[in-house]
């Protein structure tokens, strides 16, 4: 039964979606995808990113805040997140329990267009 569900599922994606491989870049010295690598590198040390845990759609803070420091300096701060504690893990499983019906019923091609639009958002 699985894999008639799959194959249904698989057999629409691949109608929609075409895949393409990235460039392969090589970061030479001095060339174009190192100046942009630094360039990046520069924007995130300039800040420092506060990550909250977000459940159901809500951002929540606790009261633990745990930092993130650069791997090659361990003196500068990249990020502040908050660190989870059981409570909000047992809330957090609660929730993704509740809508995890609501997932499976959602057709394949609207779940592939959210993880589309997550990488657009993150990665662009």
């Amino acid at each position: 039964m699985y894999r008639l569900y799959f194959r249904r599922y698989a057999s629409t994606f691949s109608l929609r979606y075409t895949t393409k491989n990235e460039p392969i870049l090589e970061y030479r010295r001095d060339s174009k995808e190192i100046k942009q690598v630094q360039i990046a590198l520069d924007e995130y040390k300039s800040k420092v990113t506060r990550i909250p845990c977000i459940v159901d759609g809500k951002e929540i803070w606790s009261n633990n805040i745990q930092k993130q420091t650069l791997p090659f300096d361990h003196k500068h701060v990249l990020a502040e997140y908050c660190y989870a504690d059981g409570s909000l893990i047992q809330k957090a499983i609660d929730s993704a329990v509740k809508n995890q019906f609501k997932w499976d019923l959602m057709p394949i091609e609207q779940r592939a267009n959210i993880f589309l639009k997550v990488k657009f958002c993150f990665f662009h």
